[in-house]
């Protein structure tokens, strides 16, 4: 796995032509995108100043692999940059603790100062949002008022409610502190994927189609009107067919062409069983977190078998930072919102995954899968804890660098206050995590160079888009298991997206090579 990357990591992935039989017919797969399409990328940096500068606040949606994580952190760098290297006004925001690690922010509860389960449902929404703000601390309405910019990611799994909460706190932080400036928000996110989480501390993410989405109150109308940049050129897949294909099946469409392929694809996955056991060699997509605790759990035991080895457990080490924070709550925070697990089993041959930006100057980007290929000892003033004194050896399949070896050392990875400009609590730790399996809702967002998709338990609209749009290339999808009745969206979400106004002629200034159709930018 790999997050979104440039148009060079794209075309870096691309798959080798293969043919693959369907029902007794040859399947070819589609061609890569020429370079005389008339997809027209453009400089997402230059489009992240502009934004800066554009004084509404304004919604940017696009599909899969459109680079709308990429555009949230180029915001933020150049927002540093025109604030002398700190984000003083700015706060990063997102549903859930794996989506704000993504973004470099915080939870919505978290900015918001607010304990799970504090909404009261018995209440209207405006009430409830009344009552929320009322009782908060003067700080932190202050603390409100004193945000200028507000970039919220992954908006489509934000609820009605959490959403207008969040405006109506904001609005009324101005009321309280009438001297406050402006204030702006970008909110980022594609509705035909997950729906909105609810209010639980479950393990497993809960998903909530009752309650409703971001844009089905006032509020949304009265943020963003009925405006949407809509980005469209895909930086992840360059494949024209398979783009062709997974924007039809965000709209709830499963082509004739995408249910041969994914037949096919089911076919490859059982020869890959056979030949050579692909379960303990791919990531495979779940449903749910207990699926993925017990495939990576069944995994590593199997593997331990074969091989014949003991695995090595790494624990991190917690600390919070100039707050008062009971351990066994910093742990859960850290849980929470860190894709860094607390406590990590590895052996020689296990697949994992970084969850940190560590490597990335190595060409190992968050996400990027690997095998351990051994233990070596290491010593560092940094982190002298004993138990990090054997530190493992990936190996890395790279998109721009091919295979490479790299040790991997600990890391300290933390989370930010919502209270100061800086961190409230860290974890050093070896910044990796078991990848035989992976939970849907944590690829949101990331790209994969191959992944197995156990689809047939699939239960919410946009799921099996979301799984599918992750895979950079054809070859690169093995399917486990499918059912057709899973292929479904949400018509209320189909209803918003149909009467949004488009503004893609604002990345038009944005354009390096060709020339916008009427200000638009397409993919195909």
């Amino acid at each position: 796995m790999a997050l979104e990357g440039t148009a060079g990591e794209a075309a870096a992935g691309a798959e080798p032509a293969v043919r693959m039989h369907v029902s007794g017919a040859v399947y070819k797969p589609p061609p890569m995108r020429p370079s005389s399409s008339t997809a027209v990328p453009y400089n997402m940096e230059r489009l992240s100043k502009w934004l800066l500068g554009w004084s509404k606040s304004i919604f940017i949606s696009g599909g899969g692999g459109v680079g709308k994580t990429r555009l949230l952190r180029l915001i933020t760098l150049a927002y540093r940059a025109a604030h002398r290297g700190t984000k003083a006004g700015l706060a990063i925001v997102a549903p859930t603790g794996v989506s704000a690690d993504i973004a470099g922010g915080v939870t919505l509860h978290a900015f918001l100062h607010l304990a799970a389960k504090f909404f009261d449902f018995s209440k209207t929404i405006r009430d409830d949002a009344d009552r929320i703000f009322k009782a908060m601390s003067s700080s932190t309405k202050r603390r409100l008022a004193t945000t200028n910019l507000l970039l919220l990611d992954e908006v489509s799994m934000v609820s009605c409610r959490m959403f207008s909460v969040l405006i109506y706190c904001m609005d009324q932080s101005r009321v309280a502190f009438p001297r406050a400036r402006p204030w702006q928000i970008i909110a980022f996110g594609y509705f035909y994927q997950l729906p909105p989480v609810r209010d639980l501390e479950d393990e497993d993410v809960m998903f909530d189609t009752k309650e409703g989405y971001a844009f089905e109150y006032d509020a949304w109308d009265r943020t963003f009107g009925s405006e949407v940049l809509e980005l469209s050129y895909v930086w992840r897949q360059a494949d024209m067919r398979f783009i062709g294909m997974l924007r039809k099946l965000r709209a709830g469409v499963l082509t004739k062409e995408l249910a041969a392929f994914l037949q096919a694809r089911n076919g490859a996955y059982e020869d890959a069983v056979k030949a050579s056991n692909i379960d303990l060699h791919v990531t495979h997509i779940l449903p749910r977190n207990k699926d993925v605790i017990k495939h990576n759990s069944e995994c590593l035991s199997a593997l331990e078998a074969s091989t014949g080895t003991k695995s090595t457990e790494y624990t991190a080490v917690d600390e919070a930072i100039d707050a008062d924070i009971d351990n066994l709550v910093l742990e859960h925070m850290l849980d929470k919102a860190l894709m860094a697990p607390r406590r990590l089993q590895l052996c020689v041959g296990a697949r994992v995954a970084t969850c940190d930006g560590i490597l990335r100057e190595s060409g190992v980007f968050n996400g990027t899968t690997g095998v351990v290929v051994c233990f070596i000892k290491w010593e560092s003033p940094i982190l002298p804890l004993p138990c990090f004194d054997m530190v493992p050896v990936m190996r890395f399949k790279t998109v721009a660098a091919g295979m490479k070896e790299l040790t991997v050392i600990p890391s300290i990875m933390e989370l930010e206050s919502v209270l100061r400009d800086g961190p409230f609590a860290r974890r050093q730790k070896v910044p990796l995590m078991l990848a035989w399996g992976v939970a849907v809702h944590l690829v949101q967002g990331l790209s994969l160079d191959t992944a197995v998709m156990d689809l047939a338990a699939a239960f919410v609209a946009g799921m099996v888009y979301v799984c599918l749009s992750r895979v950079r290339g054809m070859d690169g999808v093995f399917m486990k298991s499918f059912s057709a009745s899973k292929v479904f969206v949400d018509q209320t979400v189909c209803h918003f997206h149909d009467n949004l106004s488009s503004l893609a002629h604002l990345v038009q200034h944005c354009v390096e090579t060709g020339q916008c159709t009427n200000g638009a930018v397409t993919d195909e």
